[in-house]
């Protein structure tokens, strides 16, 4: 999570990133277990490529029918 911090964040004493960037640090974060499970050939077999789909598919959308 800290890679995922704005240098701009960091110069004003921020250690996390904006709230309004939750979405897509959840994501670079379930990226980032996926890839790390995969280099230690643990759970299911995934190519590098598929990741993004992978998450991406996973997330919840807030989106509710009216």
């Amino acid at each position: 999570m800290a890679s995922m911090v704005p240098q701009r964040r960091l110069e004003v004493g921020a250690i996390y990133p904006d709230q309004s960037e939750l979405r897509a640090v959840a994501a670079g974060t379930a990226k980032a277990v996926i890839r790390d499970v995969h280099g230690q050939t643990l759970g299911v077999e995934f190519s590098d490529n598929s990741i993004e789909t992978l998450v991406s598919g996973a997330m919840w959308h807030p989106d509710y029918a009216s």
